[in-house]
């Protein structure tokens, strides 16, 4: 008979970092570069009613990220005005890039997460996900095991990369 000696070790566990954020596809993204004058300016009445035109529904229970040219001269008030609107639709609202918000959202996850399950453990991270996952989340994770975890791993059982060992 085969043994499947990964299995049977207790003390590897494998660590599956999209599963703390489960809902990637709640995060979407509204580019309001077109609501500017040539892309770059920020015209009172011609902003405030793109404000108002937009279907904000289509952002009900989601972490809307609100992105635009980075050229552009945005004053803080275009700002307010996008918070005031999305505000009821939306659990957060950023302005910034997908990445970072994700990077964010699983890093307010792994704060919440109880890392003393992995005490003594050898973890192995998985490389692979349905999800792409920010390597800022890699990077965190591995911060959370250290002092935690014997051994971190990423990759896979049949390949992994070592990563970190505590010292005895």
């Amino acid at each position: 008979m085969i043994k499947n000696k990964v299995q049977e070790n207790e003390k590897l566990v494998s660590l599956d970092l999209s599963k703390l954020f489960r809902n990637q596809e709640s995060v979407l993204s509204l580019d309001i570069t077109d609501w500017l004058f040539q892309g770059m300016l920020v015209k009172e009445n011609e902003f405030r009613h793109h404000i108002l035109e937009h279907s904000w529904e289509q952002y009900q229970n989601t972490h809307l990220v609100i992105q635009v040219n980075k050229q552009a001269l945005i004053t803080s008030w275009a700002y307010m005005l996008l918070v005031e609107a999305a505000t009821p639709h939306c659990i957060s609202i950023h302005f910034s890039d997908k990445e970072t918000v994700l990077s964010s959202l699983y890093k307010t996850e792994m704060d919440r997460f109880d890392w003393s399950v992995y005490q003594d453990k050898y973890v192995l991270i998985k490389g692979c996900s349905d999800h792409s996952i920010p390597a800022a989340t890699f990077a965190y994770a591995t911060q959370k095991l250290m002092g935690v975890a014997k051994k971190i791993m990423y990759g896979e059982a049949c390949s992994f990369v070592p990563i970190h060992s505590a010292k005895s």
